[in-house]
């Protein structure tokens, strides 16, 4: 299905195939083509190229004095390409396989039906025929209104990676483009009456899309960074789809209007993100389980993206190039628009040269999404037990809450307990007032996680302004309170949540989002704020706060380790309407060997599964609607019962999630994904992963 590219220079124009035109005749042909009779067609690749550099002003050249790329058919046939014909008889379109010239592969030795149990386009009673040629046929989905349609996807990960020395005596990273990407499109117009029978009718194809080659030079001064992916977004201007379905209307080439060239029209879903290009670098044939491709000071990463060209009649279109170091800060460079010198020309290939790689800081990663994205589409790098720190052979986070946030976690999750007072003697009255505990070897007021999560968020600075943090708050059962309490820990701590937040909400001191969240919110909603979320343990403990209490956090009533269960604002009363629901997996002590699940208590092949169930789960609700109304929560942190041991779960399950989900290629969010010791490099790799979840996909947005 892919074309093999013959690279003349680095730099440069892909010159792409084309079907041979047949002599114009002056007279008709003795025999001419019969109604019904099957239509043939031949191919070739012969188009001049034109070069293209932008920010490099000497383009690379070739040995014979020209740069481009050759493009060769497919040596096995495999290249299909879709001809559409209104006026043929029976069918209107239908695809067709180019077989190679031996001595010229940018020619055609045949071009034949891929069916060959069905007839191919045949000859109709008219005399004028009108053909359009699209390629490749994979991404044609039909014909809307006589219009070719067809899709490009925002996901375009390289079908392979190539090395090779360069003359700085490093090594570029060459990401195979998958050419199935490099739309073409062919217009004709052949009179039956004129075309003798069993001649071919010729078509001419030409490139179509735009194609950004990109360069990523490595750091200087000895150091290596990893890539995790690299993203094209249009910024500005009316014409910024760069991605999904569309129809390429060939009026203009018919009619000779403007510049002769096809225009396109995006259709389908326009509430979703479709301003962005997405690939990413990751490799699985490096180590056992693949990793990220790694540039050191000599080196240079090489890929190209595939857009929907910009139409000069429009109004201009801002690109940006945005280079995603893993759990660093990212890079971005704004590219000039077609109009202006230098600027990226539409239908051609333009070499994008970066600057060398280098430290941008914090991994502030949400504030390159699109404000308006769906809360529920997000898929979010949280840390189980947040402030559990210490032996690392123990305990599950090694760094603080800053540290963890500035590596990009934008979910956390600490075990409270209550410390509480009761009016009445011996403790035996109404309960008075009191705060959670954090569950750690000193008993913190839950406010000093509040507060540390809510400096980060105030101090990020101008540009980043759409951060937000995920709470989750859980019952440890432990309790600090009157010897003699009438309440069990359950329900003293269901008290203290309502007392404390009722008096934090007063004056919002930490940032605490007020509003309900629905469906609908979405990341300019909250962003700044902290959104908090209560986990309950059984019936008893949701009835104590009041359906209309309208406390600023959201409330699930955990129920094992794998469940879907009612996601309600301001109150887990039953009677307080559930707008949400929460499918989570949250079990954290796993067997290695013997055991049963239960509760918290899972076994390795139960845990593994269950992951996967919920990453699955997501697809399918993605599929089924456009309700964003389920969130997800994922957790791979824990230990393995009996040893202990958080750091050897951790090693063996990152690199195997992180695997599966660069193979994942469905539009669908991960969720909420919590991890042990997300500062460690041993989770490095899963932590960018997630985060990268957010621009491979065409996630759903309020508007248009």
């Amino acid at each position: 299905m892919k074309k093999s590219l013959l690279f003349y220079s680095l730099s440069g124009l892909i010159a792409l195939a084309g079907l041979t035109g047949c002599e114009e005749k002056l007279e008709g042909p003795a025999n001419p083509a019969k109604e019904g009779d099957e239509i043939t067609f031949g191919a070739t690749s012969n188009e001049n190229p034109i070069v293209r550099t932008v920010y490099d002003d000497v383009p690379t050249v070739g040995e014979d004095g020209t740069a481009y790329f050759r493009v060769s058919w497919e040596a096995d046939g495999s290249d299909q390409i879709a001809i559409y014909c209104p006026e043929a008889q029976g069918t209107t379109l239908c695809n067709y396989s180019i077989t190679p010239d031996a001595n010229d592969p940018t020619r055609s030795s045949l071009v034949t039906k891929v069916n060959e149990d069905k007839s191919g386009l045949l000859w109709g009673e008219t005399d004028m025929h009108h053909f359009y040629g699209f390629y490749p046929a994979s991404a044609v989905t039909g014909t809307e209104n006589g219009k070719i349609k067809a899709e490009i996807p925002v996901l375009q990960n390289p079908t392979g990676w190539n090395e090779k020395p360069n003359n700085a005596g490093g090594t570029n990273f060459y990401g195979t483009a998958n050419t199935d990407y490099a739309f073409m499109w062919a217009y004709g117009e052949h009179g039956r009456y004129s075309t003798a029978a069993n001649e071919s009718v010729g078509l001419t194809f030409h490139p179509w899309v735009t194609i950004l080659e990109i360069k990523v030079p490595g750091p200087k001064g000895g150091s290596k960074m990893k890539v995790s992916s690299i993203n094209v977004d249009a910024t500005e201007g009316t014409q910024t789809v760069l991605a999904g379905d569309f129809v390429c209307d060939m009026t203009p080439v018919i009619n000779g209007e403007g510049e002769g060239l096809p225009v396109y029209e995006a259709v389908g879903n326009q509430g979703e993100v479709r301003d962005r290009i997405t690939i990413s670098c990751f490799n699985e044939n490096i180590g056992e389980n693949g990793d990220f491709i790694e540039l050191g000071e000599n080196d240079t990463l090489i890929v190209r993206a595939y857009l929907l060209p910009y139409d000069q009649t429009m109004e201009s279109r801002r690109l940006q190039v945005r280079v995603s170091p893993v759990n660093r800060g990212v890079l971005t460079r704004s590219l000039k628009d077609p109009q202006s010198e230098g600027g990226v020309l539409p239908h051609k290939v333009n070499t994008v040269i970066l600057p060398p790689l280098s430290d941008n800081g914090y991994n502030y990663w949400m504030s390159s999404l699109d404000p308006n994205v769906y809360l529920s589409e997000l898929s979010i790098p949280g840390s189980w037990n947040s402030m559990n720190q210490g032996s690392r052979n123990t305990d599950f986070q090694t760094g603080s809450i800053i540290d963890q946030f500035n590596a990009g976690v934008r979910g956390f999750m600490v075990g409270t307990g209550a410390s509480y007072s009761c009016q009445g003697i011996f403790g035996s009255g109404e309960y008075e007032s009191g705060y959670l505990y954090i569950d750690t070897n000193i008993r913190n007021n839950i406010t000093s996680i509040l507060e540390d999560l809510s400096n980060a968020l105030d101090n990020l600075g101008a540009g980043h302004e759409n951060e937000f943090v995920f709470l989750q708050v859980s019952c440890n059962g432990n309790e600090d309170g009157p010897s003699r309490s009438q309440y069990s820990a359950y329900e003293a701590w269901m008290h203290t949540v309502e007392y404390q937040f009722n008096q934090l909400k007063q004056n919002n001191q930490y940032n605490l989002y007020l509003d309900p969240i629905t469906p609908d919110t979405k990341i300019a909603d909250v962003a700044g704020k902290i959104v908090l979320k209560f986990n309950t343990n059984n019936d008893n403990m949701d009835e104590i706060i009041a359906a209309n209490a309208q406390l600023p956090a959201l409330f699930i009533q955990w129920k094992g380790g794998c469940d879907v269960v009612d996601m309600r604002w301001g109150s887990p009363n039953h009677s307080n309407t559930a707008a949400l629901k929460w499918f989570f997996q949250e079990a954290d002590n796993i067997y290695q060997t013997g055991g049963t699940s239960s509760g918290s208590n899972v076994t390795q092949a139960d845990k593994e599964q269950w992951i996967k169930d919920v990453f699955q789960q997501s697809v399918t609700l993605y599929e089924q609607g456009d309700a964003h109304d389920t969130w997800f929560f994922n957790c791979l942190g824990g230990k393995y019962d009996g040893s202990n041991n958080a750091v050897s779960w951790t090693n063996y399950i990152s690199p195997r999630v992180t695997q599966t989900l660069q193979e994942r290629t469905e539009n669908a969010s991960l969720g909420l994904v919590f991890m042990n010791h997300v500062n460690s490099n041993g989770t490095a790799n899963i932590l960018q992963t997630i985060i990268d979840n957010n621009f491979k996909f065409q996630l759903r947005k309020a508007g248009n």
